[in-house]
Formats: C-alpha cells, structure tokens, sequence
C-alpha cells in the first residue's frame, strides 16, 4: 500500500451533521491516484465530537445522522479513483483534557464500561459496518489512533488516561463485532511505536543515536519539539517526548492471544499491524532502519504514519523503497495538508509505482504472488540469504510446503545451491521459484609458515573502491568466518565460512555496497587448542 493519510479535511466532522466537504476529498484521491498511489487513511469518530450519537446517560445511540450515508460517498469517490480507504474509528483525543469534560467523561465511560462499550458496538459500529459491507472502497477498519497515548503505561501529559487492558479490551471487541458484521473485512489498529507493537527488544534510549538529550544539539531539540507540537498539537519539551521512550521492554500487546485473553472474543484478532515513526524515536525503533522481519511479529505490517524527512542518513526519498524492498507492507506519509508533505509524497509515490507498478492495486485477487526474491541470490557457504515476498489478501501461502503470512520475509542459509518455491492459493492458484545459487570461496593461502597467533590485518587498498584485499592469520586449525558488517552492525557481506588449517590467507571483497564505513571481523575457533578463541575488526571505508 502506497498513500497518504488525509487524515481528516475537518478535524471529527468530516461525517455526520453538518456539511461534508465532498469537493475536496474528490481533489485528494485524484491527485493520490494520478501520483500512483492507491491508499488513504481516513479518520471518522476521532474524539466522539460529532460522530456517534450519545444519550443522556453518556452511551451511544446511534452512528449519527448522516454518518453512514456521508462516509459511503467519500467511499465512494474514493473507489472511483482506485483509492482504498483505511477507516481509523478512534484517536486518543478521545481523551485529550482541551476538548472538555463532556467529551472525555463519556469517551472514558466507553473505554472502561462494559454496558457502554457493548452499546457503542451494537448501537453504532454494527450498523455502520454492516451498511458499508463489501465495499470496494474500504482497505480496512482500524481501532485506534495511537491509544497509547491515553494509557496510564505510555500517555502523555494534557491526556486523561486508561490501562492498556482497557484499550485491549475495547481493541477485541471492537475487531470480533467487525469481523462478524462483515466477514470479508480486515480489522487493524494504530501504534504510536514498536515498543507497544513488538515482543522484541531493543536498543535503550542511550544507547543509539538521537534518543537522549544529552546527544543533541539545540537544533535538534527544537526540531523534535516543533514537530511533535504539530503532529499532536502538545507543546512538551524534548526531555518529556523522549522520556516516553525510555521503557524497561517492548511489548506487542495486539497479539492475538493477548487480545483474546484480555476481552474474550475468539473473533477479535487483528489482520494486520500497522506502527508509527518519527524521528523523536531514535533508530532503535526504526522501520527504515530494520526490516520487517526484525519484529519477528506474524501479520502483514504497514508504517501508516511518518514525516518524509531525512531519518538518520536516510533521505526522504528513499523512505517508501526502502519499507517496500524490505517486507513492509504499506507506507502512509503524514499529512497531505501540509504542503511540503504532500509534494514529497506525490514525488515518492510516483517514483515507487514506476519501479513496482503491479505491487501497488487496492483491488487484489487473492492467490496472485505479487514479489518474490532472494537477496543476494549468490552467496558462499554459510551465508545467510533472505526471502521476501509479498501475496494478495487473503491468499493462503506456502514456501517450500510451509504455510506464511502474505507478506514477509525470512533468513536461510543454504549449504548448496537451493531452489525455494512459494505458492499462493484463493481465487487463482499461483506459483513462484527462486535460485539461490552457492559460490566457491576465494580465499587463498598468502605466504608459508605457521603464524603464532590470529591476527586480522588492515585491508589494502582503504578507502577502496569497489575491491578490497584483507589478509588474516590462523594459527592452528580453526573454523573461521570473515564477515562484513556496515554501522549498524547489519551483516552485508560473507566472505568465507568453513574450516581452515594453520597458515597466512587472504580474500577479496568485491563491495555491492553504497559509500560508508564497513568492518570487516574475523571469528576463529579452534579444535586443536580449545582456548584460542578469537573475534577481531578492522574499520574500512568505501568511497564511490
């Protein structure tokens, strides 16, 4: 999915009573559309303003009038144009102080009522999905709006709050009554970051770069701070927006068990998960520095909100390629009214559809195998190689006989030359094979004798450009690995892997790699003297 969030043209008053701006929301998906993109995220509720009805009593009525028939002609319009809309239900500003007690007493009597929460869903939600059923237009329902932002774990300041379990609860139902309104629909919700989204843990705060403080210049602080103001209308200090991510661990509270346990329905599983990012959260938490499968989460992922900015040396317009290339499954650029957003999301999009123009459709058949590769697709024994691929909805998916997710990725490490076939079955059946093809190492002895002990020597010629030589010394028989890594440690080369005897070798590095700083690092264990263990780097640098 490639798109934009809109999110709103008024802010909870884009259905319902009072006038809808069809004009404008017919110029947004045309110019989304004639830009290659086929996906906006569309918010509805929000905070409750207007949308739904309430009582007396602080419960839900009714959807609101006008609701329904408002949203199926923005559907509609947006349809037209082969523009799926994603459908965000509610924000945390269900609970923001400013909007007044009105608002958030009975969005808090929602949230933590179960009478009030049960009206919500028959009085409102099920009516409006039921009405909306099948449409073409619709990607998917979703949730929340980052509802961690009003939990008593992760809110912030000028927010009422609520447990997690609350808003775990709220996220089951909400997904079961969805899901059983309209079967055919797919259910998502919005997070803040991977530290509510992700079992896996990660980088502290001062540990990497941009998080704390401390490591940045006033610039720096003032950008963070402006950007937040904007993006939340909260005016909090740089301390207060990084202190959210200083937590002891992440945790995935949407996984399905945890959902199911928390608001006991079987049918309120989430399809897909969709994360946030902005810069305020380091490269720790990173989409565009870590690949999908560094999540190890099991649904499909969509990075639904992120400025297209420079994001820790990777330029803005790299953003969308570098989610796509590497297993997400939807980028959605924050906020199309914003001008310079806008421009650069259009300019991005239009670069993405020309390179990948059948990966991005709304419409998708189930059992069409959209990508499949492997990166890289030579590789010397013991390397690691990783498959990714990407599927239509709903399609049931094999690789080499083993059911996986429609979109995703996975390492292997092939001891010969393998062929991996991924098949996708639905409405057609299809089928897609790889090669990944093992290549002989080229390490060579460099000189006789017996070295004394390991030893990595400073490769030759540094700064290189494109080949490199790096001579290394094993003192007894040993197994050995001669590795690559770029800044962040990512392994992006292997150079050899295997059992050497005692001697003075060398090997070539032929880099498929972009201007930077590489190290190159050697492990050495070996059998005939158990205690000369080593791993050794040197730094090099590459200058195209």
């Amino acid at each position: 999915m490639s798109g934009a969030n809109v999110a709103w043209v008024s802010f909870a008053n884009d259905i319902g009573p009072g006038s809808t701006n069809f004009t404008t929301f017919q110029r947004y998906f045309d110019s989304v559309h004639a830009a290659g993109g086929n996906v906006m995220r569309l918010w509805l509720h929000t905070n409750g303003a207007t949308t739904p009805a309430f009582g007396t009593d602080g419960k839900v009525t009714g959807p609101g009038t006008n609701t329904i028939s408002d949203l199926r002609q923005i559907l509609d319009l947006a349809d037209a144009r082969d523009v799926g809309l994603v459908l965000c239900l509610w924000s945390f500003d269900m609970l923001r102080e400013s909007f007044g007690t009105t608002i958030t007493d009975r969005s808090l009597l929602m949230l933590t009522d179960s009478s009030a929460r049960a009206a919500y869903i028959q009085n409102a939600l099920v009516p409006m999905v039921s009405a909306l059923a099948g449409h073409p237009g619709i990607v998917s329902w979703e949730v929340f709006n980052e509802a961690e932002g009003m939990s008593n774990e992760h809110g912030w300041s000028g927010i009422r709050r609520v447990s997690m379990r609350n808003i775990q609860i709220f996220v089951n139902q909400v997904a079961g009554a969805i899901h059983r309104a309209d079967p055919t629909a797919r259910v998502t919700t919005g997070a803040w970051a991977f530290i509510a989204m992700s079992d896996v843990t990660t980088l502290s705060a001062a540990a990497e770069p941009g998080a704390t403080p401390g490591t940045m210049s006033l610039a720096e602080r003032a950008r963070i701070e402006a950007e937040f103001n904007e993006r939340y209308n909260l005016p909090l200090s740089a301390d207060e927006i990084l202190s959210n991510f200083s937590v002891a661990a992440n945790i995935n509270y949407y996984r399905d068990d945890r959902l199911i346990e928390a608001g006991g329905d079987p049918d309120g599983a989430l399809d897909f998960y969709t994360v946030h990012y902005y810069d305020w959260a380091g490269t720790a938490l990173s989409p565009f520095h870590y690949p999908y499968s560094h999540w190890n989460l099991t649904k499909p992922l969509m990075v639904a909100e992120f400025y297209l900015n420079t994001v820790f040396g990777i330029a803005y317009q790299d953003l969308y390629r570098v989610l796509f290339e590497t297993g997400y499954s939807g980028a959605l650029s924050w906020q199309w009214i914003n001008n310079t957003q806008q421009t650069r999301t259009k300019e991005i999009m239009r670069d993405l559809y020309a390179d990948y123009p059948g990966d991005l459709i709304v419409d998708q058949v189930p059992g069409t195998i959209f990508t499949f590769k492997a990166t890289p697709s030579e590789v010397q024994a013991g390397q690691p190689c990783t498959l990714s691929w990407s599927a239509a909805w709903s399609s049931v998916v094999t690789l080499n006989g083993v059911p996986v997710s429609t979109t995703g990725d996975t390492t292997v490490v092939p001891t010969a030359t393998t062929q991996y076939v991924l098949e996708a079955d639905g409405t057609v059946n299809t089928s897609s094979t790889v090669t990944v093809t093992m290549i002989v190492s080229d390490v060579s002895e460099s000189a006789p004798g017996i070295p004394a002990d390991f030893s990595l020597e400073q490769n030759y010629p540094n700064p290189f450009n494109p080949s490199t030589t790096i001579g290394f010394a094993i003192p007894a028989r040993s197994e050995v690995a001669i590795t690559i890594h770029n800044i962040l440690g990512q392994e992006v080369a292997r150079l050899y892997s295997g059992w050497l005897d005692a001697g003075y070798y060398s090997t070539v590095w032929n880099a498929d790699a972009p201007t930077g700083l590489y190290f190159c690092r050697m492990t050495a264990e070996s059998d005939e003297r158990p205690s000369a263990r080593r791993d050794l780097v040197v730094r090099m640098a590459l200058v195209r």
